[in-house]
This record gives structure tokens, sequence and C-alpha cells, in this order.
């Protein structure tokens, strides 16, 4: 997560991403949120079927935070970076091999996150300096606003909506292994394990993923989506979100900053790669 990103839920497939591209020269990575759009997707509920999903962002035309409200510090949405320039006697920006660089500019860069439809939490700081170098970081995912492409038959006298929001009360944490391919840190993988080959117990040691405890709201279509509208639901649907079984490893290839992610879902399947 445009970046394509982590989360296939095994019922809600939603596959994995690409970064952002940035310049930032540091190898820390500090705890915070990264921000997910959805293309698409699909869910098995129980009882139904498959039903075919896209983003609900935020902001949108319409709210999603009234049916799955939004969590504490997660806003403003915004990707920061810093950029290093190059400039020679005449304060023109050159580039870093230029024989006329006589100075170095630092700038702090920031700029909002347009829409997303998913919040995935780093919970920790970490430095991965040196080729090689890895960490392991606890994430967590802390929003999710998922909406049906078609109208819905649930057995109903008319047809629904299918909006799908993360269960509350907490969601299990989970653990990303990442690794540095430059000794600056600047750029190396992204491991979240492979399904069918890594554990989906997220206390084993061993474990990488992204476990999703997720509802399904049912309103008649083309109603407003508010709660007082919810003619049925499922609850408590859970799934791990682990790799893509096609690249090695689960491993996908990262710039280690703050990032704004977008999500796709692709049956399944997940490629993460820098924006060009």
């Amino acid at each position: 997560m445009k970046l394509r990103t982590y989360m296939m839920l095994s019922i809600l497939a939603i596959a994995a991403a690409m970064l952002m591209p940035q310049t930032v020269q540091a190898a820390n990575i500090p705890a915070g949120y990264d921000y997910f759009n959805t293309d698409y997707g699909s869910v098995v509920v129980p009882g139904i079927g498959t039903i075919q999903l896209q983003g609900f962002p935020w902001p949108g035309p319409a709210d999603p935070t009234q049916l799955f409200p939004l969590p504490s510090g997660a806003l403003p949405a915004v990707r920061r970076w810093i950029e290093v320039q190059w400039l020679d006697p005449h304060g023109t920006v050159v580039g870093p091999e230029s024989t006329h660089k006589v100075s170095e500019l630092t700038l702090e860069q920031e700029e909002p996150v347009p829409y997303f439809d998913t919040i995935v939490s780093r919970k920790t700081s970490v430095d991965i300096s040196g080729t090689g170098a890895s960490a392991d970081i606890p994430i967590e995912i802390v929003w999710l606003s998922l909406k049906s492409t078609d109208p819905i038959d649930i057995g109903l006298p008319f047809l629904c909506d299918a909006y799908v929001g993360l269960h509350p009360g907490g969601q299990t944490e989970g653990k990303t292994k990442l690794v540095s391919t430059e000794e600056c840190g600047n750029s190396g993988t992204v491991d979240i394990g492979r399904k069918g080959v890594t554990t989906d117990n997220p206390s084993d040691p061993d474990f990488l993923g992204l476990p999703v405890t997720y509802d399904v709201d049912f309103i008649p279509h083309g109603m407003d989506p508010i709660p007082s509208n919810v003619v049925s639901e499922q609850e408590g649907l859970q799934a791990v979100f682990h790799g893509d079984t096609m690249s090695p490893s689960g491993q996908y290839t990262f710039i280690p900053e703050p990032a704004t992610l977008s999500l796709l879902a692709l049956g399944g399947l997940a490629m993460l790669r820098k924006r060009k």
C-alpha cells in the first residue's frame, strides 16, 4: 500500500502493497500509523457467500465514521519525510554526485493523506542501521472501512449494501519483520510471513502476520450508512493476513519511513513495490 499493502483477511481478502517513494535518510523508524486505500477485494460471509468489496474511505461523500468511529490520535493523517538537497556555490540545486556541490539543505516535508479506509499502527520505534540489520515491529489494525461494490441479496424483501469494519473491543497484536538492505537503512524488506507456511498463532515466537477481527453490517441499498439503518450483521469474524505465497518468505521491498499506503485487494496475492 499506489502502495498496495498488507492485509488479506482469510475471508476478507485484502492483499498487499506498494510504499510511496521517499528520500529520507534515517534508519530509525518511529512508532506511528500507516494509512491505506483499498481498490477492491472480497469477503465470504457465512450463509450469504462471497461479497465483492471496495474502500469506503474517510473523508468521502458519506461519513464512514458513523458506522466505524476513527481511533483517537489517528488524525490528522499526514505523510512526513525529510528531503536532502545539494547546492552549488550559486545556491542552485545539483545532484548528490555533482563536483559543484558545496552545501546541503535539509527540508522537512509534509502532505495530507487525501483518502484512506484502513489504518495500521506500528506500536514501537526501531533502528535498523547496517546492511542486514533486522527488527520485529508489533503492528495492529486500528481502523477498517469497506463497502460492497453491488447490492446484496441476504434473503430479505429488499437488497442491501454490506459494510465491513473492525469488531469493537480491540484487536490482537500482530508482528512484522523489517530487514535493511543498505548500510544507512534506507531500504529493505518487510516480512509478514507466508500463508500456509507461517503459524497463525500470534503467541508463537515465530509468528509474523496481522490478525483481524471484523464485523459485516447490512443496510438497505441506497439508505444512509448509519447504525440505526443496520438490518442484519455478522459479528466477530476472524482472520490472519500473511504475505504473498508468490514472493520469497512473504517479503516485500520497503522504504523505512512513515508512509502513506494504498491497499490493493487482489484475490489474496500481494506485491509491495515503490510507487513511480
